[in-house]
């Protein structure tokens, strides 16, 4: 089975970033995502956004992700900006009719790289429309069904964005498929993840925050505007 290595930055080094995967040919680079210095200059910076739709840099950038079942796609992107980006950001996920658990094969595809697990569970979009519910800065639905159009109004005036991804529950019975899809969406969201924290929020307006989270394949290098 492949590992996954995720990266971790170090601001003192001035060479590009690169996800590594380890298999039998060894260690390759899954996809480089920038350089340490400019990852640092903007992993350095927390976000929120001011009544002027200019992001200000004191707290972490909170994060919410919504499919529909809260049991893979928002469970993988949530686990995965956690463990890249938990230092600067705050991750969450929920969804439209939360599953009772977290799908087995979701929680296979990140067990190789994600160290604590014990925070990802089903649960619904409602809690976060509550009162004391933590005030999003963006909120990402990983399908068109979750999107803004469709969602309830969640505290605070979140940026929402949409990232639409294949949704690995239909891929029928057969347990190698099943795997095969799982696989390719949890990587699929590993590379926009991994370009996602490298964006310089700190330094947009929230239409053009908006803009580039929706846009990023138009960004983002070839390997992964081509998946």
């Amino acid at each position: 089975m492949q590992k996954t290595v995720l990266p971790r930055f170090d601001a003192s080094v001035n060479a590009p970033t690169s996800i590594w995967q380890s298999d039998s040919n060894g260690p390759q680079a899954l996809v480089v995502i920038g350089t340490q210095n400019s990852i640092s200059t903007i992993l350095n910076k927390d976000c929120h956004q001011n009544i002027t739709g200019v992001v200000q840099m004191s707290r972490k950038c909170n994060v919410l992700f919504l499919c529909r079942a809260n049991s893979a796609r928002s469970v993988m992107a949530e686990a995965l900006l956690r463990e890249l980006g938990g230092e600067r950001f705050e991750a969450f996920s929920a969804g439209i009719e939360p599953a009772d658990d977290v799908h087995p094969l979701t929680l296979a595809q990140l067990r190789p790289t994600i160290g604590d697990l014990g925070r990802v569970r089903p649960k619904s979009w409602n809690v976060y429309t509550k009162a004391d519910a933590p005030v999003m800065d963006v909120v990402i639905a990983m399908c068109e069904e979750a999107g803004e159009a469709h969602a309830p109004a969640f505290p605070g005036k979140p940026i929402f964005c949409e990232w639409n991804f294949a949704d690995p529950l239909a891929a029928g019975s057969d347990n190698a498929e099943q795997k095969r899809v799982f696989e390719q969406v949890f990587r699929q969201i590993l590379r926009r993840i991994s370009v996602f924290v490298a964006l310089p929020l700190h330094s947009m307006q929230a239409s053009e925050q908006r803009l580039a989270v929706n846009s990023m394949d138009e960004h983002a290098p070839p390997s992964i505007a081509a998946e």
